[in-house]
Parts: structure tokens; C-alpha cells; sequence
């Protein structure tokens, strides 16, 4: 089977550059108790080949990165339309938990038989 890799991967970096930037730009230098949960992927269309769906984080200097990825295998063909992962997380100046949302992917056509293009032509 395909595996299906990139767009994982990219929907995390971004959403913690998103949370690196946003709270580099408030008062909080340092976000605390950082949470990323992107459990989008239904176990009877993919399989988790290797990492884990969230991950979490003691804390998020202003202007630094966190990475996290994981890989999954496609079950069987179709289209599939993700749902944002949350990220969640604490800053100084606020008593309660923040919470943020990753920019949804575009539907993914899983396993397509598509005919080869010519772009030469």
C-alpha cells in the first residue's frame, strides 16, 4: 500500500511555527504544558506505521521550533477530508488553557489511479 507521509508532517511544523509566532508576538515569552492532538486519522482507514498521533511538550520559547511526525499507511482507496489537529498550552499571563487550531488539509485522494499526464505536450 501508499504510504501517506508529507502532509502530516507539514500540518504539525506549521502549527507549531503558527504557536512559535503568535506567542512570540504577546506579552508571554514561553509557552508551558504544549499539547499537539491530531487524531483525524480513523483507525479503519490508516494504520500508524511509526510515531504517535499527539505529543506534548514541557514548554515553547518565543521564536523556537518544536517538531513532531509520524507516519501512517492507507487502508484501502478513496478521499479523505482531515480535521485540524489542537494545540493547546498555557501562557503566563492567562488562567486558562489556550487552545489552537492547525489549518485544515485539502482533501486527500488516497491510493488514486489516475491516468499518467503527458506535460510536454
Amino acid at each position: 500500500m501508499e504510504t501517506v507521509i508529507g502532509n502530516p508532517l507539514i500540518k504539525a511544523l506549521i502549527i507549531l511555527f503558527l504557536l512559535s509566532a503568535t506567542t512570540a508576538a504577546g506579552v508571554a515569552p514561553t509557552a508551558y504544558d504544549v499539547s499537539l492532538v491530531d487524531d483525524s486519522w480513523p483507525k479503519d482507514l490508516f494504520d500508524i506505521i511509526s510515531g504517535n498521533t499527539s505529543n506534548s511538550w514541557e514548554r515553547l520559547d518565543a521564536g523556537g521550533i518544536l517538531s513532531h511526525s509520524f507516519e501512517i499507511d492507507a487502508k484501502r482507496q478513496g478521499m479523505f477530508h482531515g480535521a485540524p489537529a489542537v494545540i493547546t498550552y498555557r501562557v503566563p499571563t492567562k488562567v486558562s488553557l489556550q487552545e489552537a487550531y492547525s489549518t485544515p488539509i485539502l482533501p486527500l485522494d488516497i491510493l488514486a489511479e489516475r491516468p499518467t499526464e503527458n506535460k510536454l505536450d
